[in-house]
């Protein structure tokens, strides 16, 4: 069976990260008793009983959230991706199917390392024939291209074949100063340290320079860190990822138009299904530039409900609110 159990971790008692730790065991109670021993404050989250749920399904899972792993090998940064992705797991084909989404991630963030930081130095010259931004450029190369690996693609032919312009390699000497920064920032085995590295690197660094490397980092939301919360901030909160996420949730945003826009969507005394609560706050999450994945309980921040069934538009029976009042 797996387990998914949540604990607090963190270098020191000021700065406590909310963890999730993936694993798998053929006696829960027995392994339970070994953290009540050394970790008295812990939650069981969820467990997966069955056969099924294997070691393979760990590893799929662990490899799965790599990019959230923080210090030991199975501990994983509690988030609301994580959180959702974890809770929504049914059966073993569910986990099977992130195998994939998996690799197709990987395969990505590879492209990512290698290339967005040349293409953000070239970004002038492709801006001329593409109006998208540079995420979806890296989508479509890696969509519209035929390749075996991520290594195999030529950037400078594909932008060529697929924009119709030529674009510039870096210069040997900026080449040298990310590889020269990488080699240390790849030995770096925490989030928390990796930021703190990046963070001071950069001040030291040329615009060009600045521009590969950042291009270049993979590492979940560290470009949001560093661009719209500034290195002070960063340095503030101590280089904690948990902090600055919650800072990223509340900045760039304006509370009052947020709750005005969800009073003027959901009226008092009107049922909606829950599909259509997390859709429809989803767009109102976006427009108001709200960094938060969007769920149907989150309703209840902005008004008394009631939970029912109610017929969607398929006239089908599903789970619902009535809204009662406002908050």
């Amino acid at each position: 069976m797996l387990y998914f159990i949540e604990m607090i971790s963190g270098k020191d008692f000021d700065h406590q990260v909310r963890v999730i730790k993936i694993g798998f065991t053929k006696n829960l109670k027995k392994r339970l008793s070994t953290y009540y021993t050394h970790n008295g404050l812990y939650e069981v989250v969820k467990v997966l009983k069955g056969k099924e749920f294997d070691w393979e399904c760990e590893q799929i899972l662990h490899s799965h959230f790599a990019n959230k792993r923080y210090d030991r090998r199975e501990f994983f940064i509690k988030d609301e991706e994580l959180m959702e992705t974890i809770l929504g797991i049914k059966t073993r084909d569910d986990i099977l199917k992130l195998r994939k989404n998996s690799y197709l991630k990987w395969e990505r963030l590879k492209f990512q390392k290698m290339f967005k930081g040349l293409l953000a130095m070239n970004w002038n010259i492709i801006k001329t024939v593409c109006d998208k931004d540079i995420d979806f450029v890296i989508d479509y190369i890696l969509t519209k291209e035929s390749y075996n690996k991520v290594e195999d693609i030529n950037i400078f032919e594909s932008v060529k074949n697929l924009f119709g312009v030529d674009i510039l390699d870096y210069p040997e000497e900026i080449k040298e100063c990310a590889n020269d920064f990488f080699n240390e920032y790849n030995k770096i085995s925490t989030r928390q340290k990796k930021l703190k590295f990046l963070c001071e690197k950069l001040p030291t660094l040329n615009e060009l320079e600045r521009t590969c490397i950042l291009g270049s980092i993979t590492e979940t939301r560290f470009q949001e860190y560093i661009e719209v919360l500034g290195l002070d901030e960063c340095k503030a909160q101590a280089y904690n990822t948990s902090l600055l996420n919650k800072k990223l949730n509340i900045v760039g945003f304006d509370e009052n138009l947020l709750n005005d826009t969800i009073y003027n969507e959901f009226k008092v005394g009107q049922s909606y299904s829950n599909p259509y609560i997390k859709q429809k706050l989803g767009e109102i999450y976006k427009d108001n530039n709200y960094r938060a994945t969007a769920k149907a309980v989150d309703l209840d921040k902005f008004f008394n409900i009631k939970h029912k069934k109610i017929k969607d538009e398929t006239d089908k029976w599903v789970h619902g609110v009535l809204i009662l009042s406002k908050k």
